[in-house]
């Protein structure tokens, strides 16, 4: 199936990465990736997930989309210093990715993509939204941690939109 892919980015180790298909101005297929992670031990013994940058630009790689819109990030008041440095991390990783492969990268904020798309306010709004627009991947938005999948889905879509 020829078209066009259209990468959509929640970014954050919560998000994901939406590769959109379309063919004559419809959504033809969807595939979605939890943002890629992988367990590192702390000096005190704990562990956390760290983006696995590798299997980032490998996924873009694979699809190839024509273009790419992520998520504007910003800080948010009672976010701490560090949940902050690692969430503007991994966005800066993927605009890293996709900059070395030259792919052209758009940033659209929360509210242009929400506007676009015609997201309504509401617990699970996106995860339905998302279930809606692409039937065949509803099941990817069926849990409630599966927010950051719908997003970038929508995310995806509204670039398309916007373009």
């Amino acid at each position: 199936m020829t078209g066009e892919v259209i990468l959509g980015v929640d970014p954050g180790l919560s998000g994901a990465l939406a590769f959109l298909t379309i063919v004559q101005g419809e959504p033809v297929a969807l595939d979605v990736h939890d943002v890629p992670t992988f367990e590192v031990k702390t000096a005190n013994r704990k562990t956390r997930q760290e983006m696995n940058c590798q299997e980032v630009g490998r996924l873009i790689t694979l699809y190839g989309p024509r273009r790419a819109f992520i998520e504007q990030v910003g800080a948010m008041p009672g976010q701490g210093v560090v949940s902050m440095f690692r969430f503007g991390f991994s966005a800066g990783v993927i605009h890293g990715a996709l900059g070395a492969l030259r792919i052209p990268t758009h940033t659209i904020t929360p509210q242009e993509w929400c506007r676009l798309v015609r997201l309504q306010k509401g617990d699970g709004a996106s995860r339905m939204l998302a279930s809606r627009l692409f039937p065949e991947a509803s099941g990817l938005f069926s849990r409630v941690k599966d927010h950051g999948r719908a997003d970038a889905a929508l995310i995806a879509w509204a670039g398309y939109l916007r373009a």
